[in-house]
């Protein structure tokens, strides 16, 4: 038996020495005399996206025999070599005008003698105008005039891979300047914006592990930005009572004030025993503005096209006017006549009133301040106005001594514009 047992112990160690031989054999065919050497391979291979170009870096291996890299692309068709021994920590290189597809990239490490390592792979793909392409804007939803010089622009919400955005402008002083703007913001303000010079916008991207930013096409704006006008607040206005002004109380001591206590109930009338052309009176408004238009409200159902209302007047503005009650310092707004939807006859007379005349007398009377050849910059800032009643209907065509003792009758006038500064249009709005 136990010889039995000897047998098969004897044929199973042959056999396996016999399959390790054949294994060996095998090794054989792979083996150099003296056996391989493999330098240590990189360990990372980091591929970062940039526009049309790849940032590719590895750390340095601690195989003190390692003293090259080779890093392979495009099957293996292009290649770059890297002396490692002057590499203290990392390795980097970027490979620029590539197109906007997947590359994969192969890096061995060699020693001195020429043995190459295992390959390390990595994929990547480099940004460009495809991508630029599909990303959303971040666009000027509106833009409008707080004041004569302060703009702001409304922004649309932030999108994908959006840093900031720029926008250009020329400034009041003529000098063009560029400012930064968060991705996130809704809107942004500009203290020194010249309205009616063009501005623009552009969006600036970047991916997501990405190492450029990209900047988008400049999206161009030409036309004025609307100004932000104001029903202007009265309770700042002032008379004057310069030399040459219609005193405060008038007719039957009716308050000057009245016109501008907001309400169309209270009249004012001009002094009586005297001749009414050309009475004028100023007001110190208490603020800076650009005035945009007048609007005058009459003594209801009274005076419309007739008798003391008002036909034609002058309107001026001042910032520093003289103290004498000349028209020294002071600038010329607008000429006017009170407009009559039906018109007027050949001889100058109103004529007939029809429902859509007496409409406009009641509710409309707008008188707004535009450029023309006796009033070239009407929007300039004042802070004075000053308004010269020359004609009411009931004094048209006739002489002055015809016209003694008539009076001017108005209600209420309403003055609209636009604040030169932030901090006097935040006193009064919210």
């Amino acid at each position: 038996m136990k010889k039995t047992i000897y047998i098969l112990l004897a044929g199973f160690l042959a056999a396996c020495l016999f399959s390790c031989m054949k294994q060996d054999d095998i090794y054989k065919e792979f083996v150099v005399p003296g056996g391989l050497k493999y330098p240590q391979k990189v360990d990372t291979l980091l591929v970062q996206s940039g526009f049309n170009k790849l940032s590719i870096s590895w750390p340095k291996t601690v195989d003190p025999s390692v003293v090259k890299a080779r890093l392979f692309w495009n099957a293996g068709q292009d290649s770059l070599e890297v002396d490692m021994t002057s590499v203290t920590d990392t390795a980097r290189v970027v490979l620029e005008d590539l197109a906007e597809e997947n590359y994969t990239f192969s890096i061995y490490t060699y020693d001195a003698q020429g043995n190459r390592s295992m390959p390390t792979e990595q994929t990547g793909m480099p940004y460009g105008e495809k991508y630029l392409t599909s990303k959303s804007l971040k666009e000027i939803t509106s833009a409008s005039m707080l004041t004569t010089t302060h703009a702001i622009i409304n922004l649309s919400p932030a999108v994908a891979d959006l840093q900031y955005c720029e926008i250009t402008y020329t400034s009041t002083s003529g000098e063009e300047k560029t400012i930064t703007v968060d991705a996130a913001a809704k809107s942004v303000q500009i203290p020194d914006f010249k309205n009616g010079a063009p501005y623009k916008i552009r969006c600036i991207y970047k991916p997501a592990r990405g190492v450029d930013e990209i900047p988008g096409e400049w999206i161009e704006y030409s036309d004025a930005l609307e100004k932000e006008v104001l029903d202007l607040p009265k309770q700042t206005w002032q008379y004057c009572g310069l030399p040459g002004d219609t005193p405060r109380y008038g007719g039957w001591g009716l308050d000057l004030y009245a016109l501008w206590n907001n309400s169309a109930g209270d009249i004012w009338a001009s002094p009586q025993w005297q001749y009414p052309r050309n009475t004028r009176f100023t007001i110190d408004l208490g603020y800076t503005v650009s005035l945009s238009e007048l609007q005058i409200w009459h003594r209801l159902p009274y005076e419309t096209y007739d008798g003391s209302g008002l036909r034609n007047f002058q309107v001026w503005g001042a910032t520093n006017p003289s103290t004498d009650g000349s028209f020294d310092g002071w600038t010329l707004l607008g000429e006017f006549q009170a407009p009559k939807p039906s018109g007027y006859q050949p001889d100058g007379s109103p004529g007939p009133v029809t429902a859509e005349d007496a409409d406009y007398w009641a509710n409309h009377n707008v008188y707004k301040f535009v450029a023309n050849d006796q009033v070239p910059d009407p929007e300039i800032p004042v802070r004075y106005f000053r308004m010269v009643l020359q004609e009411m209907f009931g004094n048209y065509g006739k002489p002055e001594a015809d016209t003694f003792n008539t009076v001017w009758v108005l209600a209420e006038i309403t003055l609209r514009g636009s604040f030169t500064t932030l901090e006097e249009r935040n006193k009064f709005v919210n």
